[in-house]
C-alpha cells in the first residue's frame, strides 16, 4: 500500500489567530445535505491548515482515505462539535511530531483548538497494515456535543459498506447512520477489493455529512470517543486498516 502523512508546520503562528472555529469557510453551504462551495473563492481558499493521514491507496482499491482542507469534515483526525455550530480540532499550531523511519511509526502531539485536551496519535505502518491509537486527556474536563475520531474516504461508483456487530455483518454507510457494538467496518469497490477497519474493542460508528469539490465526493466515517470527559479523564481509540481482496462469488 501506499501512505502520506503530513508532519510539518510551514504556517507561521502569526495565521492562527485569524483561524475561526467553524466548520466550513464563507461561500460554503449544504445542498441536498451535501457540503459544496457556491462561490469562485471558495473553490479554491482551502479552509485551514492540518497534519495527519493525508492518503492511504491499496492495490486494486485505488484511494481510500483522501485527507483534504476543504472543511473540517474532509480531514482525517478528531473532530469535536460544540454549541453554536462551532467546531474544534486538532491545534496544527501545537502539533510536535516524532519519526521513527527504522520502525515505520509517527508520533504526534497536539492540543484541541482553544481547549484543554491534548491529542497524541500514533501510527505504525507495518507491512500488512496501518496501526492508528488515538488518546485524548484533559486535566480539566471537556463536555462537547458531539467527539469523534473521523475518517474521509473517497465516493466511488458501486461502493458498499458494512460493519459487523456481534461477529454479524450489516449494510450501513447512509448519512445519519449510527450503528453501536461495531467491531470492524468493510468498504469495498464495485470489483469487491476493499478496505477494513478493525477495532479491538467495540465502537459506536456513524456517517457524517459528504463534501463535493472537484467533481469528487468525500464521503465520512465518524468513529465515536463516549460522552463527555471528566476532570483528569482520557480515552483511547485504537484501530487497524488493512485491504481485503475481492469475496468469492
Amino acid at each position: 500500500y501506499y501512505a502520506a502523512m503530513y508532519t510539518g508546520r510551514t504556517s507561521q503562528n502569526w495565521v492562527r489567530p485569524s483561524i475561526k472555529p467553524q466548520p466550513v469557510a464563507k461561500g460554503w453551504e449544504q445542498q441536498e445535505g451535501v457540503w459544496v462551495p457556491t462561490t469562485a473563492n471558495a473553490k479554491k481558499t482551502a479552509w485551514t491548515p492540518t497534519q495527519g493521514l493525508s492518503l492511504v491507496w491499496f492495490p486494486g482499491y485505488g484511494n481510500w482515505l483522501l485527507g483534504k482542507n476543504w472543511n473540517v469534515y474532509t480531514i482525517q483526525g478528531t473532530r469535536a462539535d460544540l454549541a453554536g455550530g462551532k467546531v474544534a480540532w486538532p491545534d496544527y499550531y501545537t502539533c510536535k511530531t516524532s519519526v521513527n523511519e527504522k520502525d515505520g511509526r509517527v508520533q504526534q502531539d497536539l492540543q484541541l483548538f482553544d481547549h484543554d485536551v491534548s491529542v497524541r496519535r500514533e501510527i505504525e505502518f507495518a507491512e500488512e497494515a496501518i496501526r492508528l491509537r488515538v488518546t485524548l486527556s484533559t486535566e480539566a474536563g471537556f463536555a462537547p456535543k458531539r467527539l469523534v475520531e473521523q475518517f474521509p474516504f473517497l465516493d466511488k461508483t458501486g461502493l458498499t459498506v458494512c460493519c459487523r456487530v456481534d461477529k454479524a455483518w450489516q449494510d450501513t454507510g447512509a448519512v445519519g447512520d449510527r450503528v453501536k457494538e461495531v467491531s470492524a467496518v468493510q468498504v469495498r469497490n464495485a470489483e469487491g477489493v476493499g478496505v477494513e477497519l478493525a477495532f479491538p474493542r467495540p465502537v459506536t460508528i456513524s456517517f457524517g455529512p459528504p463534501t463535493r469539490l472537484h467533481g469528487q465526493t468525500m464521503r465520512l466515517l465518524e468513529v465515536d470517543f463516549g460522552g463527555p470527559l471528566r476532570k483528569d479523564d482520557s480515552r483511547q481509540l485504537d484501530c487497524r486498516i488493512a485491504p481485503l481482496a475481492a469475496q468469492s462469488q
